[in-house]
């Protein structure tokens, strides 16, 4: 089994709160998928776009 461990990091920002858009994509070239994990709110009608996968 293969685990993916994300690491969060405390950054002191001020006064200033920006909005997190992180976003991470896992390919998974067996299956033909894509997993994405996002930091901030998706509605169910967001649409990522398209991703070109590699040649």
């Amino acid at each position: 089994m293969t685990e993916y461990l994300t690491q969060d990091v405390l950054l002191d920002l001020g006064e200033e709160a920006p909005e997190d858009l992180t976003l991470n994509m896992l390919r998974f070239a067996n299956r033909g998928t894509i997993l994405v994990v996002a930091r901030s709110p998706v509605t169910h009608l967001s649409v990522l776009g398209s991703i070109k996968q590699p040649g």
